[in-house]
């Protein structure tokens, strides 16, 4: 199994970026573990020597939106989009391969009430 090769290795920085994240999308490590398809050993099983290749590879591949450069040396931010919140990113909906720019996400759930009332109002 390969690991990052450096004998200077800040490990428990890393270690603790991987502790921030998960708590920005999970209750709890454990969850983000599960998420994530990682053994209950977690941050533990990293020891002195960093992650696996295979450990990043299935956070990564779960979690498109963390930049890794983040993840493993600190470096930008802790996320690829902007650090805007849910209710001020952007949405956008693929109906039948044509994509419909909504605005954000408040916006679409005040006009899917507002659907949804028109539709109730009918029957």
């Amino acid at each position: 199994m390969s690991r990052i090769d450096d004998g200077d290795y800040d490990v428990e920085s890393f270690k603790n970026r991987l502790n921030d994240y998960s708590k920005t999308i999970c209750k709890s490590f454990r969850d983000f573990e599960d998420r994530c398809g990682l053994s209950h050993a977690g941050i533990a099983s990293i020891g002195k020597q960093g992650p696996t290749t295979s450990y990043l590879a299935k956070i990564a591949d779960t979690c498109p939106e963390l930049n890794l450069n983040w993840l493993i040396r600190g470096d930008g931010k802790m996320l690829l989009t902007d650090n805007l919140s849910s209710d001020q990113s952007e949405t956008k909906i693929d109906v039948h391969h044509n994509t419909v720019n909504i605005g954000n996400v408040s916006e679409f759930r005040d006009l899917f009430r507002d659907v949804l009332t028109e539709i109730m109002k009918g029957k």
